[in-house]
C-alpha cells in the first residue's frame, strides 16, 4: 500500500515532522524541567539569604566583641559552609 508522506509525518509520534503529540509531549518535557529549575534557583536563593544574614550577624558579634562561644546566628545554624547552595 502506498503511504502519503504528509499523512506519516502528521502522525508520527517520534521525529518525523511537527506531528501534534510529539510537540506537546517535547513541550511538557521543557516545562517541567523549567519548573524544577525555577525551583532549584528558588531554594538556592534563600540559602544564599540565610547565609547572607547569618553572615551579617557573625559580623556584627565579632565588631562587638561578642564572638565567643555564642554560636547564634552562625554559617552553622544557616545550613553550614558545607550546604549546597
Amino acid at each position: 500500500a502506498w503511504l502519503d508522506p504528509a499523512a506519516v509525518a502528521a502522525a508520527a509520534t517520534y521525529g518525523g515532522g511537527p506531528a501534534a503529540p510529539s510537540l506537546g509531549r517535547a513541550v511538557a518535557e521543557l516545562r517541567a524541567e523549567w519548573g524544577r529549575a525555577a525551583g532549584r534557583l528558588r531554594a538556592r536563593a534563600r540559602r544564599w539569604r540565610r547565609g547572607a544574614r547569618a553572615l551579617e550577624r557573625a559580623g556584627r558579634a565579632v565588631r562587638a566583641g561578642g564572638a565567643g562561644g555564642d554560636r547564634s546566628g552562625t554559617l552553622a545554624q544557616a545550613g553550614g559552609a558545607g550546604g549546597r547552595g
